[in-house]
């Protein structure tokens, strides 16, 4: 129980943190800030945790190959909330997940039954990563620029973070003794901060911030495969806890990186669209 609790309130802090940024600072920051291992950090954090090193490390092939579902969910849930325009939020809420969940477990579940190495996992995760990058791209030149409203937090949204944040990271680090290791590595590999965070935004914002969150998720992702890659070598190496420190400092370096040269980019599209 205790376990269950720490889980909920490690993710319901990072949530809220990001939200606050993506509504009152910058979205495309708040994106790229999802590309830490936050729920898949705590999810992979548990399951070794409470199934061992080994068992997790054994499964991390999976887990780095997850992460395609991962963006396949995220661009299922953008192009279902455009495809269906639907005015009740909690409505169009439901069918966006609906469509990202059904992605996700449909590709998850036929890459568990795959034999993968780690090599072969990262060939594929930056593969469909690289080709996906043209495609939200074109997609946000053609989104107009929101304007964070920074509304205050209400405690109907603080109650969906939790109870969604809850039973999805709950409900993935208890699967993974019954699931085995290939099945528990894709399952790690679930956007569960992600997801909480565009449940948060389209409830609070509609359609205005959300898509923004995605288009920097998907090149924040990057950092993902960086954190499943450095478990492999680190976690049997230095163990469970130093692990894992030295993975996210790791982790933050390289995401500053991204963020770095996402903003050269930026700002030389500006600079172009001046002359």
């Amino acid at each position: 129980m205790l376990l269950i609790l720490a889980k909920i309130a490690v993710t319901i802090l990072a949530v809220v943190i990001i939200a606050e940024i993506s509504k009152r600072v910058n979205p495309h920051l708040g994106g790229l800030l999802l590309g830490l291992p936050l729920g898949i950090g705590l999810s992979v954090y548990f399951i070794a945790y409470e199934q061992g090193v080994d068992f997790m490390v054994a499964g991390i092939p999976w887990g780095l190959a997850g992460l395609v579902p991962g963006i396949l969910f995220c661009m299922a849930y953008l192009f279902a909330g455009r495809i269906f325009t639907i005015k009740n939020r909690l409505a169009a809420i439901l069918v966006c997940s609906l469509a990202g969940f059904l992605v996700f477990f449909a590709a998850g579940f036929g890459l568990s039954r795959l034999e993968l190495g780690l090599l072969p996992a990262l060939i594929l995760f930056l593969a469909v990563y690289l080709l996906n990058i043209p495609l939200v791209k074109r997609l946000r030149e053609r989104t107009p620029e929101p304007v964070a409203g920074g509304k205050t937090n209400a405690l109907t949204a603080f109650l969906i973070r939790g109870v969604i944040s809850g039973v999805i990271i709950a409900a993935v680090t208890g699967a993974a003794a019954t699931v085995g290791t290939s099945l528990a590595g894709v399952l790690s590999a679930f956007p569960s901060t992600t997801y909480t965070l565009l449940v948060v935004l389209q409830f609070e914002e509609g359609d205005a911030l959300y898509p923004f969150s995605i288009y920097g998720f998907s090149y924040g992702v990057s950092t993902l495969a960086v954190f499943y890659v450095l478990c492999w070598f680190l976690l049997p190496a230095l163990g469970l806890n130093a692990g894992f420190a030295v993975t996210y400092v790791v982790c933050l370096g390289y995401l500053y990186a991204v963020k770095a040269v996402s903003d050269r980019l930026q700002g030389t599209r500006m600079e172009k669209s001046v002359r």
